[in-house]
């Protein structure tokens, strides 16, 4: 799952700081603004007058601006790390503690924007940081909400790559192995696309803790395996469907008997899974090009 674009490369750090205090100064602003129309529209409903419905379009404007401000936060967490460390996590990490009072959808949602940017682009750099946000992450694996679930799994997937994600394996593990079975064994609707999306992210999420924290999960390795071998192929997100595709190719090209099964008894269904997904939009020409060698 892809939230952020890229941003220019060759910025000064006076110049990331003005960019800092822009997004978070509008962002600030855009919430005030929230506050004093919920507070035109308490007073309307307690006189018994309907609230204008062009109120409603105006708010979708308000959270797009937020989530557009939001990505120029994670542009410049990509591009320049290290400026963003010293002028702008402090700041963003207020708002996230500021965003965790609220009642408001959106703004538990916006959370989980920002904590994917801190973990895909600041790294080891945010580890310290993470009591502060990762929490929120892992409890939202679970949401009933699919557009919160989404953005947690994807989420987990770039924390687990760190080291000191270690003590958090196992629960992340088996939290993630919840939603890839109950979206797996739901009925192909469109209306089911969302929690296959949010399975597909699950997925990478749980190989990656697969492959970098297995000494700590222990008993459980065997079964999380094949839950997400079961759980293949990825359905909905893209990008997920090409990281996904392409470690179970290369899996299989290292022979690993975790995925290949004893006796490569699980060979078959491997191998109609990569054949199903050559030439879509789910596996890229790199792998396109090893399942074609492998076949």
């Amino acid at each position: 799952m892809h939230f952020r674009k890229s941003w220019g490369q060759h910025l000064q750090p006076e110049q990331v700081n003005s960019l800092v205090q822009l997004t978070v100064n509008s962002l600030t602003r855009s919430f005030e603004r929230r506050e004093a129309e919920n507070m035109v529209k308490a007073k309307n409903k307690a006189a018994g007058k309907d609230n204008d419905e062009e109120d409603d379009g105006t708010q979708d404007e308000d959270e797009n601006l937020r989530i557009g401000l939001a990505e120029v936060a994670g542009a410049l967490m990509k591009t320049h790390p290290d400026a963003f460390m010293k002028c702008g996590l402090e700041p963003y990490l207020n708002l996230v503690g500021t965003l965790q009072k609220s009642q408001e959808k959106a703004d538990r949602k916006l959370i989980l924007f920002i904590a994917c940017d801190f973990l895909d682009h600041l790294g080891v750099r945010a580890v310290v940081h993470w009591q502060k946000f990762l929490p929120l992450v892992i409890e939202d694996i679970l949401c009933p909400d699919a557009e919160r679930r989404q953005p947690a799994c994807y989420a987990v997937s770039l924390a687990a790559r760190e080291a000191a994600f270690a003590p958090l394996a196992v629960e992340t593990a088996q939290k993630l192995q919840q939603v890839v079975t109950q979206s797996r064994g739901r009925a192909k609707k469109k209306s089911e696309k969302p929690a296959q999306a949010c399975a597909d992210n699950a997925l990478s999420g749980l190989v990656m803790i697969l492959l970098t924290h297995k000494d700590v999960i222990g008993p459980l390795l065997a079964e999380l395996w094949g839950v997400w071998l079961q759980g293949l192929p990825c359905q909905q997100d893209e990008e997920e469907g090409i990281r996904n595709h392409k470690n179970l190719l290369k899996f299989v090209m290292e022979e690993r008997a975790e995925v290949l099964g004893q006796g490569a008894s699980n060979f078959p269904k491997v191998l109609g899974i990569l054949v199903d997904q050559y030439k879509t939009p789910m596996v890229d020409d790199e792998t396109n090009s090893g399942i074609q060698k492998l076949v």
